[in-house]
């Protein structure tokens, strides 16, 4: 796993396996937008707009990189499965992986007491609800990583492990729970898409958590615990994943 820290001071990761993937393309153009651009402009949930001007800016506000140049590279991260688009007309762009390989460990305390909430969260909701995103994003960037937890995090959340008290503890309780406002039939929205996001654990290598400072406060209260009565949640206890190995790369040891 890679760090990279930007003179912001923002710390974000990079997987091994992207980190191949961007040393093996031609045009080192893409790994630096991919790496110092758009990795460092996307919000805490790894969403940032599908604007080419914006996406421009990235790198340097003060170089006209051209429309071409930046939709050319835009394609071929998704491609490499680097980046997602989804929303009307793609309006958005999703860093795959985002929330596995960073850990945002104010998020959780933001959340709750300042209302810290996505910024396109609805667009996020209303993906989520037609398959395109997997509903464990709007949780994984403020799981730790220590453990292998992320992983045993999203086996459980799938796999309805939870027990009453750690589905309270969720951001969208209601979303595990299968209710999303923004579908058109909320029934069970974590099975629905399950068959179109698999989990592979075996192959997701974990990194050291980096803290990124953040402000905002109060989600709003539902009917979780009645909800959670009604459910058939598994209360038993979440099985833990082994710990991953681990190698660490300064920023010496990137090609980029």
């Amino acid at each position: 796993m890679n760090t990279i820290k930007k003179n912001v001071g923002k710390m974000i990761m990079i997987s091994q396996e992207q980190r191949d993937m961007l040393v093996d393309i031609d045009d080192v153009f893409v790994s630096h937008l991919f790496t110092y651009g758009i990795q460092f402009d996307c919000d805490f949930w790894g969403i940032l707009p599908n604007n080419i001007q914006d996406i421009s800016r990235c790198l340097n506000p003060d170089i006209d990189w051209g429309t071409e140049r930046i939709e050319k590279a835009l394609k071929t991260m998704e491609t490499l499965g680097l980046i997602q688009f989804f929303g009307k007309n793609n309006f958005l762009i999703y860093v795959v992986d985002y929330g596995i390989n960073n850990y945002i460990d104010t998020l959780k305390l933001n959340f709750r007491k300042n209302n810290k909430k996505p910024k396109y969260e609805r667009e996020m909701m209303t993906a989520i609800a037609n398959g395109e995103l997997h509903p464990t994003i709007m949780e994984l960037p403020a799981v730790p990583k220590k453990g292998g937890q992320k992983h045993a995090f999203m086996e459980s959340y799938i796999n309805r492990q939870f027990k009453p008290d750690e589905v309270l503890n969720l951001f969208y309780p209601d979303l595990y729970l299968g209710k999303n406002k923004y579908a058109k039939d909320s029934t069970d929205t974590v099975r629905d898409i399950e068959n179109k996001h698999q989990v592979n654990n075996s192959n997701k290598p974990e990194s050291k958590p980096i803290s990124v400072p953040i402000t905002e406060s109060k989600p709003e209260s539902s009917s979780i615990i009645d909800s959670i009565k009604e459910s058939n949640i598994d209360i038993d206890s979440t099985k833990e994943n082994g710990i991953h190995n681990e190698k660490e790369y300064s920023n010496d040891d990137l090609p980029f």
